[in-house]
């Protein structure tokens, strides 16, 4: 009798642990949460801004990374076995208001999106801005693209 309730509980452990698992599959395109510097500890960071780095995006995965392309009063402690930080500028020759920025999975093609936007009045005025967010760490395999969306405004 004890073999049987013993051998019933393992059945029910085990559809329990399979049916949490499918949960936590991922399937077709979902929006990630991401963070900024200041939930780490960062404080005034952006982008190193250089004739090397201006209008480029970089994945960074490592301290070293984010120390040599960061600059903060306070540098934000990130733990990169947890998170990947997404980092880049772009620069417009027409003027530029944030808007907003997403970060979208798509576990199909496995890629991942980080997708900024700004407002424009289409003035010319020149300017360079940059952005970031700070990710859960996503399988090596995945490929990543950053995407620029400028809305005209009048």
């Amino acid at each position: 009798m004890k073999k049987f309730f013993l051998s019933i509980t393992i059945f029910v452990l085990l559809a329990v642990l399979a049916e949490s698992c499918k949960k936590d599959e991922c399937t077709g395109k979902i929006t990630i949460s991401y963070q900024t510097f200041e939930v780490f500890g960062g404080i005034d960071c952006g982008i190193i801004i250089d004739e090397q780095s201006k209008g480029l995006n970089y994945v960074i995965d490592n301290q070293a990374g984010l120390e040599s392309l960061v600059e903060c009063t306070s540098l934000p402690d990130i733990d990169f076995e947890k998170y990947t930080l997404l980092l880049g500028s772009y620069e417009s020759d027409k003027d530029l208001a944030y808007r907003s920025q997403a970060v979208i999975r798509d576990c199909e093609t496995m890629t991942v999106t980080f997708r900024i936007s700004y407002d424009s009045e289409q003035k010319d005025t020149s300017m360079l801005v940059d952005y970031h967010a700070v990710i859960p760490k996503i399988p090596d395999d995945y490929e990543i693209t950053f995407e620029i969306q400028t809305w005209q405004i009048n």
